[in-house]
């Protein structure tokens, strides 16, 4: 995976965007969705901003 850019123009570090998605990963397998943790807890859970968290979700589509 390389740095990606959404919205912004700005690339995504693909660090940031590995945290989200297995933070994303690992609340989808045990609720079933990428949906069951609100944005602020990802965040916290990959250990980075709500904006920078919200510009990964968007790039991986989740």
């Amino acid at each position: 995976m390389s740095t990606t850019s959404a919205g912004s123009g700005l690339a995504l570090p693909r660090w940031a965007v590995q945290r989200v998605s297995a933070v994303v990963r690992q609340a989808g397998g045990a609720s079933g969705g990428s949906s069951a943790l609100p944005l602020g807890e990802i965040a916290r859970k990959a250990g980075i901003s709500k904006s920078l968290t919200r510009r990964c979700l968007r790039s991986i589509g989740a």
